[in-house]
């Protein structure tokens, strides 16, 4: 078999509900050289049976399973396996568009200075029925400057990236346990030009499961704003501070500061109007202009304290 154009690393733990209808959004696209790579990290339920069922109906599914080791290790597991030009990202409880794939490899051919694009949304719910609908900014430098902000225009599982860029910036970094998308992409954005589609070649589920409780949701963020201090202490000193001791420093000092109860705050907030079945724009735009808003600078404001002290 000829290496593919696209390896898609689908990783899996614990996801037999919705399995099957993202490795189909796969199977279904319009592109079709590409290689599915299922990561199983130790699942307990029917995920294995279910993705061993599909690996044996079709050769471009390769399946693998191992120990529990984390989502960064798994990742970075799948981009050894990987054969193709360019990566794509698929999570486990999500769609693609049938015309996703076919869409970012003619996007990045024919734009050979970007590196990694990215496409717009529609969040679903445990049904599948679309809730509400996500438009990002399309050039490198509007994604920048969200980007700085603390604010991810990426949804993980829409990025296609070409090899030779992630493997160059180190694949993912398992000091992050959360947040690893976001690492990436400020990493990426250090050397290299982004993009994204503004078609919504993705729909993100949205689901009890995925919204988790308020302290793991401050624990994502918590690694989000780490990453985002280490990339803007990485501008103003040439040199990087990513390290086990430099988190720990991190994570003490975020842990006892005023973010922690805004972003908590903010959460709740949004897990009540979310789950809603129809979606307020009113509320979310409001809620966008004002907390958002309030407690993104209350995070940037902690960034730049703590790079100040660390000179």
């Amino acid at each position: 078999m000829n290496n593919p154009k696209v390896s898609v690393i689908l990783p899996v733990y614990n996801c037999e509900k919705y399995l099957q209808y993202a490795i189909e959004s796969i199977l279904d696209q319009t592109f079709k050289d590409f290689e599915l790579l299922i990561l199983d990290d130790g699942s307990t339920d029917k995920s294995s049976e279910i993705a061993k069922k599909y690996a044996a109906k079709d050769n471009r599914i390769r399946y693998f399973y191992h120990s529990n080791m984390g989502l960064a290790k798994t990742l970075n597991k799948g981009l050894k396996l990987a054969r193709g030009v360019y990566i794509a990202r698929q999570d486990a409880d999500d769609i693609s568009h049938p015309e996703r794939l076919e869409k970012q490899v003619k996007y990045l051919d024919g734009h050979p200075e970007i590196a990694l694009v990215g496409t717009s949304m529609y969040q679903i719910d445990e049904k599948g029925k679309k809730l509400y609908f996500y438009k990002f900014p399309t050039s490198h430098n509007k994604i920048i400057k969200l980007l700085e902000k603390g604010e991810n225009p990426f949804p993980h599982t829409s990025i296609m990236i070409r090899k030779s860029v992630i493997n160059m910036i180190g694949g993912y970094r398992e000091l992050f346990k959360k947040a690893q998308d976001y690492d990436l992409y400020l990493r990426v954005c250090e050397r290299f030009k982004v993009a994204s589609i503004p078609e919504p070649l993705v729909q993100v589920r949205f689901h009890e499961e995925s919204i988790s409780r308020s302290e793991r949701f401050f624990e994502t963020r918590m690694y989000a704003l780490y990453a985002l201090a280490c990339y803007q202490f990485k501008k103003k000193e040439k040199n990087d501070p990513c390290n086990e001791n430099t988190f720990q420093r991190f994570t003490r000092k975020y842990s006892n500061s005023l973010c922690r109860k805004y972003i908590i705050l903010r959460h709740d907030y949004m897990k009540r109007h979310k789950l809603t079945k129809v979606v307020p724009k009113l509320d979310f735009s409001l809620l966008k202009l004002t907390f958002l808003k309030f407690t993104t600078n209350i995070e940037i404001k902690f960034i730049y304290k703590w790079i100040e002290r660390k000179k």
